[in-house]
């Protein structure tokens, strides 16, 4: 009797439907990973521009508003959602932001706020703060919160976003002789979930 050997060059329906199966698996977990870190990265970028746009505009804004002379800053408008002052200017060209009679040299009002009416013809509106002073513009940040969220009467306020915060993009507090700048922007995960970057900073008008 003679006995014939197995083809093992080959393998069998049962081997190679596994073997599918754990490759399919595998990909899978793949894929996922891949997603998941995507995702990671895109927040992480995402939380970084909308940081770095906040913190730009506070760069900016507050070294003016500390050399702000206080008595034009708009302080019956305040609290609000728009900043106005002067700052000492040299106008006669003496070397100094006195003139010949001793009275502080103030230059053009120096306004804050969303660009509402887009003044920069930038197509960019109420997610951009400007800096407006005469024809000059400045942008302050991108990425502004909006719509603003609006507090109630009684303090109670719709949190669009659900971050238990009220969010009003930008808005100017007052205690005492000091002023509170609260700047919020946004940044927006690949699936679609807002998360807003709050930064704030106290500052005293330096000049009368």
């Amino acid at each position: 009797m003679y006995l014939t050997k197995r083809n093992t060059l080959g393998m069998t329906l049962i081997e190679l439907t596994m073997t599918v199966g754990l490759m399919t698996i595998v990909m899978g977990a793949l894929f996922t990973l891949s997603l998941s870190l995507s995702d990671t990265v895109q927040n992480y970028n995402a939380t970084i521009t909308a940081t770095d746009e906040a913190r730009r505009a506070l760069q900016i804004l507050i070294p003016r508003l500390s050399h702000a002379s206080r008595q034009t800053v708009n302080w019956n408008e305040l609290p609000g959602s728009v900043l106005r002052f002067r700052m000492p200017t040299d106008l006669d060209g003496n070397g100094t932001c006195v003139d010949v009679g001793g009275n502080l040299e103030l230059g053009q009002v120096v306004t804050i706020q969303r660009d509402t009416q887009d003044a920069n013809n930038d197509g960019m509106t109420d997610n951009q703060l400007v800096m407006i002073q005469g024809n000059n513009i400045t942008v302050l940040a991108n990425h502004l919160f909006n719509p603003p969220e609006v507090e109630n009467a009684d303090g109670s306020f719709n949190d669009t976003n659900g971050n238990g915060r009220l969010d009003r993009g930008f808005f100017v507090t007052i205690d005492n002789n000091t002023i509170q700048v609260h700047i919020d922007t946004f940044g927006q995960s690949r699936r679609g979930h807002q998360f807003v970057i709050n930064v704030e900073e106290r500052v005293a008008p330096r000049n009368p």
